[in-house]
């Protein structure tokens, strides 16, 4: 990364006015920077998966009511909850139990666009805000999505084990009152 220097001037001048000398003192901030970033993106997105996490994901939620207010834009909001987790939680232990939320992670990435905002909410729950994408489009996403997992096998130790996910799927329109009222209706 490029080094960005941030200047410090001091001007000393005489009792008339006039510059007499000029310090300039350059501080590298790029570590600082470095730094503020990595924190800003640890604050929005979860540890384990590396997507957008509960909190940043319902402030964009919120801008896309705003949006949906004031332009009449239509957005869907699908709300994803993996069946069967708890059964490789249960036999395989925890750390397993990540491994598979970080390969359904991926599998739900590769199937929405660049600009939709995928999140992990938390445990085994996820959501996925389509912009700019009326429903008919969405019951497609979330149909491909449902057609995805029940292809998938999540292999461990000489186990197979098959999971499957409940999709809640609803308009982000000016109806909604809350990002909670859009969330409870998905």
């Amino acid at each position: 990364p490029r080094s960005t220097l941030f200047p410090y001037t001091t001007l000393f001048r005489s009792d008339a006015g006039e510059v007499l000398g000029l310090v300039l003192v350059f501080h590298d901030v790029t570590e600082q920077r470095r730094v503020a970033g990595e924190m800003n993106y640890r604050a929005t997105h979860d540890a384990l998966t590396g997507l957008v996490n509960r909190q940043e994901f319902e402030s964009r939620l919120r801008v896309l009511l705003q949006n949906a207010r004031d332009e009449r834009s239509e957005h869907a909001l699908l709300y994803l909850d993996l069946d069967q987790f708890k059964l490789v939680n249960d036999v395989c232990g925890h750390g397993i139990g990540d491994q598979l939320l970080q390969q359904v992670a991926k599998l739900f990435s590769e199937a929405v666009r660049a600009r939709d905002t995928l999140a992990r909410l938390g445990g085994d729950e996820f959501a996925i805000i389509l912009e700019h994408c009326p429903m008919a489009h969405a019951e497609r996403i979330a149909g491909q999505i449902c057609e995805r997992i029940g292809h998938f096998r999540f292999n461990h130790d000489g186990h197979s084990f098959r999971i499957g996910v409940s999709i809640g799927l609803v308009p982000i329109i000016q109806r909604w009152s809350s990002v909670a009222a859009c969330m409870r209706a998905a």
